[in-house]
Protein backbone atom coordinates (compact mmCIF):
# COMPACT_ATOMS: atom_id res chain seq x y z
CA UNK A 1 0.00 0.00 0.00
CA UNK A 2 1.32 3.59 -0.82
CA UNK A 3 1.45 4.61 3.27
CA UNK A 4 3.18 1.07 3.90
CA UNK A 5 0.33 -0.48 5.93
CA UNK A 6 -0.19 -4.67 5.32
CA UNK A 7 -3.55 -5.73 4.64
CA UNK A 8 -3.58 -9.81 5.32
CA UNK A 9 -6.04 -11.25 3.07
CA UNK A 10 -7.75 -14.36 2.98
CA UNK A 11 -7.05 -17.00 -0.06
CA UNK A 12 -9.60 -19.32 -0.59
CA UNK A 13 -8.37 -22.53 -2.36
CA UNK A 14 -9.19 -26.13 -3.72
CA UNK A 15 -8.92 -29.11 -0.84
CA UNK A 16 -5.58 -29.79 0.84
CA UNK A 17 -4.71 -33.14 -0.92
CA UNK A 18 -5.85 -31.63 -4.43
CA UNK A 19 -3.36 -29.06 -4.10
CA UNK A 20 -0.61 -31.74 -2.53
CA UNK A 21 -1.51 -33.81 -6.14
CA UNK A 22 -0.14 -30.43 -8.34
CA UNK A 23 2.92 -30.29 -6.25
CA UNK A 24 2.12 -26.91 -4.11
CA UNK A 25 2.86 -27.94 -0.13
CA UNK A 26 2.50 -25.23 2.73
CA UNK A 27 5.95 -25.37 3.50
CA UNK A 28 6.21 -23.66 -0.09
CA UNK A 29 5.34 -20.34 2.14
CA UNK A 30 7.64 -19.65 4.65
CA UNK A 31 7.36 -16.57 5.89
CA UNK A 32 8.33 -13.81 3.83
CA UNK A 33 7.56 -15.06 0.62
CA UNK A 34 6.53 -13.17 -2.31
CA UNK A 35 3.47 -14.54 -4.01
CA UNK A 36 1.26 -13.09 -6.74
CA UNK A 37 -2.79 -14.68 -6.70
CA UNK A 38 -4.98 -14.48 -9.21
CA UNK A 39 -8.66 -14.78 -8.26
CA UNK A 40 -11.77 -12.97 -7.27
CA UNK A 41 -12.64 -10.82 -4.91
CA UNK A 42 -15.18 -10.85 -2.27
CA UNK A 43 -18.41 -8.80 -3.16
CA UNK A 44 -18.16 -7.86 0.26
CA UNK A 45 -15.06 -5.73 -0.31
CA UNK A 46 -13.75 -7.52 2.42
CA UNK A 47 -9.22 -8.70 2.09
CA UNK A 48 -10.76 -12.44 1.19
CA UNK A 49 -10.63 -13.94 -2.24
CA UNK A 50 -11.18 -17.46 -4.28
CA UNK A 51 -7.76 -18.43 -5.47
CA UNK A 52 -7.70 -18.78 -9.04
CA UNK A 53 -3.89 -19.24 -9.32
CA UNK A 54 -0.66 -18.40 -7.20
CA UNK A 55 3.46 -17.37 -9.02
CA UNK A 56 6.12 -17.98 -7.25
CA UNK A 57 8.90 -15.29 -7.84
CA UNK A 58 11.20 -18.40 -9.48
CA UNK A 59 8.21 -18.35 -12.14
CA UNK A 60 6.17 -21.85 -10.23
CA UNK A 61 2.88 -21.33 -10.86
CA UNK A 62 -0.22 -23.48 -9.03
CA UNK A 63 -4.19 -23.74 -10.20
CA UNK A 64 -5.82 -23.14 -6.84
CA UNK A 65 -9.56 -24.54 -7.65
CA UNK A 66 -11.15 -26.61 -7.11
CA UNK A 67 -10.56 -29.58 -9.84
CA UNK A 68 -7.99 -29.68 -12.54
CA UNK A 69 -11.00 -29.62 -15.11
CA UNK A 70 -11.53 -25.85 -14.27
CA UNK A 71 -7.52 -25.57 -15.24
CA UNK A 72 -8.01 -27.31 -18.35
CA UNK A 73 -5.97 -30.77 -17.88
CA UNK A 74 -7.34 -33.74 -19.49
CA UNK A 75 -9.66 -36.17 -17.67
Amino acid sequence: MPDGSVTNWGIEAGAPTALLRRGLRKTDFPNGTKVVVEGYKAKSGAPRANGKSVTFEDGRNFFLGANDADAGAAK
